[in-house]
């Protein structure tokens, strides 16, 4: 029975057969190949990985050797620019504490002979040369002043000394300093005080050079018959010390240039170079040097340190420096000097400039 199952099951046909056998045999080369490049791509990327490997390590080594170099030859430069630094810093201050001395005699002596303190001149011209020489000798000491200001702030030897500074008195004194050169050109200087509170806690010397500066520039950048305020207040968290003219002014992209060392804006050339070359001011007067008593002068140049050295001094304090200008028609500095209680005060407003110039 079994073998008679056996013997009627049916058998594949031999055609049937070879096909099977041949489609085993060749499923295996395909297979195997597969393998086989699989293998292969796999050692070729482990190869190009070890090798992109290696030249990352020796990339980062190089970057590391050059970043050490540059580091090095960083501090090289910058031991080398602090000594040159420090080299130029004590020279400024060596030769303007010698050449002070002099100058301080010559102004002095100057000074003597212009007022005849021991006698007449005799003779009218000699009289005019020894003002003229001792107006020179006035400004060459501010500008001296101005180079070891800026010295000591540059190095960090200037020292706030703190006090309570009557301000009445600091602008008053600043005024009358100034108060001869602006006559000479018929320039108004007055101040306003706001408020009952007309004191300060800053550094008394230096208030006063701050003030200084921005009054000397806003008497030798305003035309004759131009009027230059004072202004102080005192806010919640803020005293606000602002000078206002109604100077040539200052064009827009010349306003960071003029807080740097030594920057001057174009409209200060142009008006130097109109009083030293023809002597005459926008009104058409001769003013080549020439005043009342010989000791006042608003054609000669600057350093341009003035704006630069308020802006360092009042940050000393803590404060900040704000300048605002429209040509042709005046600017308005303002120095913002840190109180203990309240809340900020904003700057001065825009009505404000045009109003006071």
């Amino acid at each position: 029975m079994t073998g008679a199952a056996h013997r009627g099951s049916p058998k594949p046909s031999g055609a049937k057969a070879g096909a099977e056998i041949g489609s085993n045999q060749d499923d295996l080369p395909v297979s195997r190949k597969r393998y086989l490049r699989e293998k292969s791509a796999r050692e070729a990327a482990e190869v190009l990985l070890e090798e992109k490997s290696i030249e990352l390590f020796r990339a980062n080594r190089a970057l590391r050797e050059l970043n050490a170099t540059l580091e090095q030859k960083v501090e090289e430069r910058t031991e080398e620019l602090l000594e040159a630094t420090a080299a130029r810093e004590e020279f400024l201050a060596c030769m303007s504490h010698e050449l002070r001395t002099p100058l301080n005699a010559i102004i002095g002596f100057s000074e003597c002979i212009h007022y005849e303190m021991f006698g007449q001149i005799g003779n009218a011209q000699y009289k005019e040369y020894i003002g003229l020489i001792h107006q020179s000798g006035q400004h060459l000491l501010s500008l001296i002043n101005d180079l070891l200001s800026f010295s000591k702030i540059n190095s960090g030897e200037y020292e706030i000394v703190w006090e309570k500074v009557d301000v009445k008195k600091t602008i008053k004194t600043a005024i009358r300093m100034l108060q001869q050169t602006a006559s000479t050109k018929n320039i108004t200087l007055d101040y306003r005080l706001q408020g009952s509170g007309h004191s300060l806690q800053a550094d008394g010397r230096a208030l006063y050079q701050m003030l200084l500066n921005l009054l000397s520039n806003a008497v030798k950048y305003t035309n004759p018959g131009g009027q230059i305020l004072v202004h102080f207040r005192r806010c919640s968290r803020e005293a606000l010390l602002a000078v206002a003219d109604s100077g040539i002014g200052i064009d827009k992209k010349d306003m960071d240039k003029v807080l740097l060392p030594f920057g001057q804006a174009r409209s200060a050339y142009v008006i130097s170079s109109k009083s030293d070359n023809t002597g005459q001011d926008n009104t058409g007067q001769d003013n080549r040097g020439q005043d009342n008593t010989g000791l006042g002068n608003t054609g000669l140049g600057s350093t341009g340190l003035g704006l630069p050295i308020v802006k360092s001094l009042v940050e000393l304090h803590g404060g900040r420096f704000c300048l605002r200008s429209i040509v042709g028609k005046g600017s308005l500095a303002v120095l913002h000097f840190p109180l203990e209680t309240g809340q900020p005060e904003t700057e001065l407003p825009e009505t404000e400039l045009s109003e006071r110039t």
